[in-house]
């Protein structure tokens, strides 16, 4: 794991279309939008001390998908810098009234929610980078 990579963390809800969009918005950030300056980390893998070792003052972005927040709890819990924090319903709710789609499968308005949600971390990735002095 880099230490000057900015970590991506969504949300594991599995079968909740919520930890789906997290999930999808993650990737899109780690493998298109932001791959020389970002890593997706498990939720799960949280739970592995030589995980936490490894990542505890490292800067991460948090994508939960209800406001249990598991994602921001879990990352504060191993030591890292909640950089920024999102719960996927505040995107959903521009499109209010159309369905998102499930949790194994996106529709049309959800591909779009993964969009907003990976071009809000991308600005927050640069302007993180910027901040560090970093290119």
């Amino acid at each position: 794991m880099s230490d000057k990579k900015i970590y991506i963390l969504p949300c594991s809800g599995i079968g909740k279309v919520y930890g789906l969009l997290s999930r999808e918005a993650a990737h899109k950030v780690v493998l298109d939008l932001e791959p020389q300056h970002t890593d997706i980390i498990c939720l799960a893998s949280l739970l592995l001390d030589e995980v936490k070792e490894q990542v505890a003052g490292r800067s991460v972005i948090c994508i939960d998908g209800c406001p249990k927040c598991c994602a921001e709890k879990s990352s504060v819990e191993a030591g890292m810098v909640v950089e920024k924090k999102y719960l996927t319903s505040h995107f959903v709710r521009k499109y209010r009234g159309e369905d998102p789609g499930t949790g194994s499968e996106l529709t049309e308005t959800g591909k779009k929610v993964v969009d907003d949600i990976a071009k809000t971390i991308q600005a927050d990735v640069q302007e993180i980078i910027q901040e560090r002095g970093e290119k």
